[in-house]
């Protein structure tokens, strides 16, 4: 029994230092586990999509100032969803009747584009990116003019010269 209990210690140690060394290989080559959401598991937490919200919506119209003529010069306009640019009439300082209307105008940035409209020298007018509905078609009651997040229309007053 003598001659066995070294034997034992060692065969103890040994496997202890197997048993921890195994530990040691094993923790190094874990990789942890991240959930990934199932479309069928209904125990994951959802993501809700935000909310079309147009008060988000970037929209900026740039006109200047220019002779008076058949066709309105529109410097730039910013939008982040379709529309039109109309043209309205000035009503004491505020866009009125819809004069002209642009063809549909994609999301992003457009320079240099014109409006057919007849202008008069010494007149206003307002330049006015209204969204589209959907139906890519002006419809002045349902296209209505697109506003930032304080309220504020995107819009461009405007002089013709002569």
């Amino acid at each position: 029994m003598k001659k066995l209990f070294p034997l034992i210690v060692v065969a103890s140690l040994f496997g202890a230092g197997c048993s921890a060394q195994s530990d040691v290989q094993t923790n190094a080559l874990q990789i942890p586990v991240i959930p990934v959401k199932s479309a069928a598991s209904s125990t994951m937490p959802t993501e809700t999509p935000p909310a079309n919200n147009t008060a988000m919506e970037e929209t900026s119209v740039t006109v200047n100032t220019q002779p008076a003529g058949m066709r309105t010069a529109i410097k730039s306009v910013i939008s982040s969803k379709p529309g039109f640019i109309v043209i309205h009439e000035d009503a004491n300082g505020k866009p009125g009747a819809v004069l002209g209307v642009s063809l549909l105008i994609q999301p992003g940035t457009m320079q240099d584009a014109s409006v057919p409209v007849a202008t008069k020298a010494g007149s206003s007018y307002w330049a006015v990116f209204h969204a589209d509905n959907g139906d890519g078609m002006f419809k002045e009651a349902q296209d209505l003019a697109a506003q930032d997040e304080k309220g504020n229309i995107g819009s461009a007053k405007f002089s013709a010269t002569k």
